[in-house]
């Protein structure tokens, strides 16, 4: 009873929890087409402004090359991107070389070195096309990478302070202040991406109750559209001329769908066999209409560009799992474990009956080499089962050899069985 209790307990702070959500979005005013442009332009700008100030660090330039280096080593690169991005990844690091060299000389840089500097990496940014989130990941880098020297500092703070001053171009001191800004602008590119992201809330909540009945349950999709709703916020181009939300919106559907693939079945199976699943029901849909019946399945494997092995494994990946204890009755008193055979035990009809002795007027037309190698490894006809070698080593013969014979007195019986029916008829 307590389980219970709490069981429910926890269900209903769920529901209350779920409900104190719905009606705080509830109260969001909706953005119109004037106010997401301009929420996307700020937003832009705050991002740009973040990363602008992060390209003075020597550690946030390195990330970025280091990134380049990466992409660099995709096979699904063009031509014309890779070279453009080896072209950038070059000219960074001859950039950063001299600017590091320049440092270490004069402790400083003028600013023509500077703009320059950041001009070449601003020029990598655009080529590599990343996200306006790639400055708060760097961010992160940066204030992880100074932690540690200042841990390490306490121990040897001379070397590593100094080590630190020449890879970030900038005084140790400095770096502090420096993170500070940074997080100042940080702070300040959130708050942009909440105001556009927040009204658009109910919008992820519009998609989960569409797609609820056949993904996770609604709590779970709602969390995932909401991740797919920021992912839109940082994509998001207002120069394009569309409305942010039909942007989202494809956004919080792939975001929920790729979730359901991973977590919306006891076994998993691969995203790309899901969509290949879902690819396949939208043929057999379109088949259906066509034909007004139901298609067979050779129609919707040969309608769907599939051979005949590939579309019976794919169609078997759609059986869900039941549980053994689940009623198959109105009375619950009966389970599937009652009526499920148990494959790991014979039926009785190969329980009671002499399967091996109906083999023998098959057995007894072989060769005599063939009938006593059959015999031997099969333990028929009396013989105890014995192993390859053992055999062959009875009989005088190679192992080669020994399973030609083989073979040979196996497609004989096979031969002199016409039917599983005829064969089953002997047995009785």
């Amino acid at each position: 009873e307590d389980v219970c209790d709490e069981g429910s307990e926890s269900k209903g702070e769920q529901q209350d929890s779920l409900g104190i959500y719905l009606n705080a979005i509830g109260r969001l005013d909706l953005l119109d087409g004037q106010e997401e442009k301009v929420l996307g332009k700020k937003i832009r700008e705050e991002f740009e402004a973040l990363l602008n100030h992060l390209l003075r660090s020597g550690h946030v330039m390195e990330v970025l090359l280091e990134k380049a280096r990466v992409e660099l080593g995709y096979g699904s690169l063009s031509a014309e991107r890779r070279e453009g991005l080896a072209l950038c990844l070059r000219e960074g690091d001859l950039a950063l070389g001299k600017a590091r060299g320049l440092f270490a000389r004069h402790g400083s840089l003028s600013d023509l070195e500077s703009r320059a500097l950041e001009g070449s990496f601003l020029k990598l940014v655009g080529e590599l096309d990343v996200w306006q989130s790639i400055g708060l990941e760097l961010l992160e880098s940066l204030m992880a990478a100074f932690g540690r020297v200042e841990d390490a500092s306490r121990t040897d703070g001379s070397v590593l302070k100094e080590s630190f001053r020449v890879a970030n171009l900038m005084e140790h001191q400095e770096c502090g202040v420096f993170i500070k800004e940074a997080l100042g602008l940080k702070a300040r590119a959130l708050n942009a991406r909440n105001r556009l992201v927040e009204p658009n809330l109910r919008l992820v909540v519009a998609v989960a109750k569409k797609l609820q009945r056949r993904m996770l349950g609604f709590n779970e999709m709602v969390q995932e559209g909401n991740l797919g709703l920021l992912q839109a916020a940082e994509r998001f181009d207002e120069r394009l001329g569309y409305r942010f939300s039909t942007f989202a919106v494809n956004l919080i559907k792939a975001k929920m769908k790729r979730e359901n693939d991973n977590q919306g079945r006891l076994i998993r199976i691969p995203v790309y066999q899901s969509e290949a699943l879902r690819r396949l029901d939208k043929v057999r849909e379109a088949l259906e209409k066509t034909l007004g019946r139901e298609a067979t399945a050779s129609e919707l494997a040969r309608e769907a560009g599939l051979k005949p092995l590939e579309f019976v494994e794919l169609s078997a990946l759609k059986a869900g799992c039941v549980s053994l204890d689940q009623p198959v009755n109105s009375d619950e008193e009966n389970n599937l474990t009652q009526v499920v055979p148990d494959m790991r035990t014979l039926p009785p009809f190969y329980a009671n009956t002499d399967l091996a002795g109906s083999l023998d007027p098959y057995i007894a037309g072989l060769e005599e080499t063939e009938r006593r190698v059959v015999c031997s490894l099969f333990g028929l006809g009396g013989m105890p089962s014995l192993s390859a070698e053992e055999t062959a080593a009875a009989l005088g013969i190679g192992l080669p050899e020994l399973g030609r014979v083989r073979n040979r007195a196996l497609s004989a019986i096979r031969a002199r069985i016409a039917s599983l029916s005829e064969f089953y008829a002997c047995a009785a």
